[in-house]
């Protein structure tokens, strides 16, 4: 289990990468690296004091005051904040620049970026299929949450029940720094990468003949317990807490969002269900038929042992994954999405 969690969350940090100008082992929720960690043992009080302040000018604060308070409560602490990290006229409080995610450019063919495990005796193969929607709007959002709430079971019970094709089998939304997408993700250790991502696009395929002739009444009983999830109210201070810092996280700041997607879905049609997933997975026109630019997928595939694996030894991974990172940016002639 441990193996297969390694394998699945290095996958994650690749696709949070490429997406974005990062490093993928100091990522947020990455290690630290074997540079990072060597690196610490060169600094002293000296050498921190000396630059603390133009590190603080590259830091930003945000805060959640949340309970039995009132505005004039959350006015005082955003000054007394404000004067502590504006000292001696260094550092200072400001808006976060927001880092902008790359866009995947739209083709026929699926972008693919391989890497392989850090353990070399590592059995399992993690494969995700990204499929990036475009920038944030609350109508296109709930589709994507319908679209996977439509597919998630039948894939589980398809690939990961009936065909044991892998330990993990999900397909999940993907919301990254304003940025919308749908992640397929499968992990197995008995099957190879090619296979993985082919049986993912046949899923993606044959699902589309079990959404064309779905039913509006069972698409309508989706859309319904959706929309009760995202109605259902707080256990506690605690969770609401956690649900309005999630959207400090991914600054989206939009702190009615669950209310705003349940009353959004209202308006969402079985058409509009199928006009979408042709749109996105299938990379067809509006019309559903006629084949468009291509899709915006990026596959990536983390190989564990076995003859698919990069000739790559452990210690070079992390400098083979930037090579791949920046591969890609140069593909996509580093094009971002702008708000």
């Amino acid at each position: 289990g441990g193996a297969r969690e390694g394998v699945r969350q290095r996958g994650k940090q690749v696709v949070r990468a490429v997406l974005r100008d990062e490093d993928p082992v100091s990522a947020p929720g990455g290690a630290v690296g074997q540079g990072e960690a060597g690196g610490f043992g060169n600094v002293d009080a000296g050498i921190f004091r000396a630059d603390r302040f133009a590190m603080l000018d590259k830091m930003s604060v945000e805060c959640l005051y949340h309970g039995n308070c009132d505005e004039k409560d959350a006015e005082d602490v955003a000054k007394f904040l404000e004067n502590h990290f504006s000292a001696k006229g260094h550092g200072g409080i400001s808006i976060p620049r927001r880092q902008e995610v790359i866009k995947v450019p739209q083709s026929v063919t699926d972008h693919i970026v391989t890497t392989a495990s850090k353990e070399m005796t590592d059995p399992n193969t993690a494969v995700e299929m990204y499929f990036q929607v475009g920038l944030d709007n609350i109508y296109h959002r709930v589709i994507i949450d319908l679209l996977v709430d439509i597919m998630n079971s039948p894939m589980y019970d398809q690939i990961r029940t009936k065909e044991q094709f892998g330990y993990s089998v999900s397909v999940g939304k993907n919301w990254n720094r304003g940025v919308m997408g749908i992640i397929f993700q499968v992990v197995s250790s008995s099957k190879p990468a090619v296979e993985i991502h082919n049986r993912i696009n046949r899923f993606i395929l044959e699902f589309r003949e079990i959404l064309f002739h779905m039913k509006p009444e069972k698409i309508a009983e989706h859309l319904c317990g959706i929309a009760k999830i995202k109605l259902q109210m707080f256990n506690s201070m605690e969770e609401e807490t956690q649900h309005l810092w999630q959207e400090i996280l991914i600054r989206r700041y939009d702190w009615e969002s669950s209310r705003k997607e349940a009353c959004c879905l209202r308006a969402v049609t079985a058409e509009d269900a199928m006009q979408f997933y042709d749109r996105w997975l299938m990379g067809n026109e509006e019309d559903g038929h006629k084949k468009g630019d291509g899709r915006r997928c990026l596959v990536v595939k983390t190989v564990g042992s076995g003859e698919e694996r990069p000739a790559i030894d452990s210690s070079a991974i992390d400098s083979h994954v930037d090579e791949c990172v920046s591969k890609f940016h140069e593909l996509a002639a580093y094009l971002t999405w702008k708000p």
